[in-house]
């Protein structure tokens, strides 16, 4: 059929997939907050243990000579995974390369923008499972004054009593805090984080010297944006992230029997290619990524929902 590559074809290039993966935004904190489990199976099941069993007081504290100990168990669940590909095409016309000034390099270019687009969909598809209320440990989503009442409000005793409620459910301290921008931003201005940094040489309340003061070993802050409006609109530029906060366990890898609050399950890694429609002359570059993002320990999360005004 007219207009369709052959395999032969379809392939990968070496210049352009190391354009792709050379390239990524700082403002993405997707790909930092969850550990990354690799996968060789676009969905599958991955084993679950009650959160109870292991903490159940049954040693005896008297053993009689003589005598058995008391045994006991634990039970091993499954839950599932599917991965699923976002993936993003363009295409560059032979005479745009062909006339393209040196720093264009369209198909370079090409595939940056095709990956952008991928870390965006990223980006937006794990804030949209992580600031979800109602889903995390706490029966209900914690009512606090609201962190942009810069008089009233206590943010750090806040994340204290989140951190105290992980480690009673989990065993395991808090030791990251996810902040929308805006959240960051309000934050910054908060009496008690300017009293924390008056006596510091640069006098600027920075991601780590917040985590100093709200007791956490990081802070992500969701500083990237989206264009809400369709294709060809008017531009209207949202933050992915919002007003809202999340306080969690996330170990540093992927751990077994750690009770990590989220994991991000990679089937491959980020696959770019390109072929050649001959018809239109022109190529085709494609960057794509196959993923699933899991909640898989809801008691090590604590949610604040629309934490500032």
């Amino acid at each position: 059929m007219p207009g369709t590559p052959k395999l032969s074809s379809v392939y990968i290039d070496k210049a352009i997939r190391t354009a792709a993966i050379g390239y990524g935004n700082a403002l993405y904190i997707a790909g930092a907050l969850a550990p990354v489990i690799p996968v060789d199976q676009e969905s599958g099941k991955y084993f679950t243990f009650d959160d109870g069993e292991i903490v159940t007081d049954t040693a005896s504290p008297d053993r009689r000579p003589g005598t058995d100990a008391p045994r006991s168990g634990y039970s091993v669940s499954n839950d599932t995974y599917s991965c699923a590909e976002f993936a993003q095409a363009h295409e560059v016309p032979d005479r745009i390369v062909e006339n393209a000034d040196e720093p264009i390099r369209p198909l370079e270019r090409g595939i940056r923008f095709c990956m952008e687009k991928i870390l965006l969909r990223r980006e937006r598809f794990v804030a949209g499972k992580v600031f979800v209320a109602s889903t995390w440990g706490t029966a209900t989503d914690p009512t606090v004054t609201a962190w942009s009442d810069l008089t009233g409000s206590d943010p750090a005793s806040n994340v204290l009593d989140g951190k105290a409620q992980i480690v009673k459910l989990t065993g395991y301290e808090a030791n990251t805090l996810v902040l929308g921008r805006q959240v960051f931003d309000k934050l910054t201005q908060h009496p008690d984080a300017l009293d924390r940094i008056k006596y510091t040489q640069a006098g600027i309340m920075t991601a780590d010297l917040m985590a100093a003061w709200l007791g956490v070993e990081r802070i992500l802050v969701g500083s990237a944006s989206y264009n809400s409006a369709q294709e060809g609109g008017t531009t209207s530029r949202e933050f992915v992230w919002g007003k809202n906060a999340l306080l969690c366990y996330c170990p540093p890898a992927p751990s077994i029997d750690s009770p990590a609050a989220c994991y991000m399950f990679q089937y491959q890694g980020a696959s770019t290619r390109q072929w050649r429609e001959e018809s239109p002359k022109q190529t085709v570059v494609e960057a794509g990524l196959n993923i699933d993002f899991k909640r898989t320990a809801i008691k090590a999360g604590y949610y604040f929902a629309s934490v500032v005004a």
